[in-house]
């Protein structure tokens, strides 16, 4: 599992970087979008194969998120 990429949308600037810092220390990559359009957009560009995801957003909460990224192609969330 380790290089797999996963996507943290997270608008909380500590926690985005906590929680990424935990998982690249596992070996993962990781990209941070801070709202909900970074997000969908974020996922569109790197196609990730993970999304660890907070529900209350700005732009988009988190399930217009969810729906989207999961329209474009299914990934874990």
């Amino acid at each position: 599992m380790a290089g797999e990429l996963i996507c943290v949308i997270e608008d909380e600037p500590t926690i985005a970087s906590a929680v990424a810092s935990r998982l690249a220390a596992e070996g993962f990559q990781v990209e941070i979008a801070h709202d909900g359009l970074e997000g969908v957009a974020l996922c569109e560009r790197v196609r990730p194969d993970l999304v660890v995801l907070d529900v209350m957003l700005p732009g988009l909460d988190g399930f217009e998120v969810c729906r989207r990224v999961q329209a474009a192609r299914p990934v874990p969330v």
